[in-house]
């Protein structure tokens, strides 16, 4: 678990930027591989970090754009659900992007760095998996804090999923389309 990062005496502050370097600081040294690179384990915390981070910021708007997505699914309007998926996205990616702009800031690290990081783990099987498998746990252990278990009946959340899963297969079809 990596949630001795963002832990300060079993409190996180309230704002992810000053959390973010909290953590960092109390990682204390990201280790270069090379000059380009992070070793792995650094590299696998630092984005974790960021990655918890990013979130935190994230809920608030998260919270407004379900709000717009329930209604869009309580409506049946398809377009609509897909173009709020997509804007949410987007928007937490732009988010993701300014805690690494901030954690690269404060480590007094190139963002290139990261980037460099970020592709060569991700071309390796093993690496890959194992990042991805950290990004998981680190969600989990966000929204298993800040939300209680589901206690709707199951055969609506079904009905949600199928819904969230069918607009997703048709945004991948029309986006496959788009580049052909």
């Amino acid at each position: 678990m990596q949630s001795y990062f963002w832990k300060t005496d079993g409190k996180e502050n309230a704002d992810p930027c000053l959390a973010l370097r909290a953590a960092l600081d109390k990682h204390s040294e990201f280790r270069m591989y090379d000059a380009n690179h992070l070793e792995f384990d650094d590299f696998s915390h630092l984005r974790c970090i960021v990655l918890r981070q990013a979130i935190r910021e994230f809920e608030a708007t998260r919270k407004e754009i379900d709000a717009q997505r329930i209604k869009a699914f309580q409506n049946k309007d398809q377009n609509l659900y897909q173009t709020i998926f997509r804007s949410s996205n987007k928007k937490f990616h732009e988010l993701q992007q300014g805690m690494v702009k901030e954690a690269c800031d404060h480590l007094k690290m190139r963002e290139e760095v990261f980037g460099a990081s970020q592709k060569h783990y991700m071309e390796e099987e093993s690496t890959k998996a194992k990042l991805s498998a950290v990004e998981k746990m680190t969600r989990v252990e966000f929204f298993a804090t800040v939300y209680p278990p589901c206690s709707l009946p199951l055969e609506k959340v079904l009905e949600v999923a199928k819904f969230s899963i069918r607009s997703a297969a048709d945004l991948a079809k029309r986006t496959k389309v788009m580049r052909t």
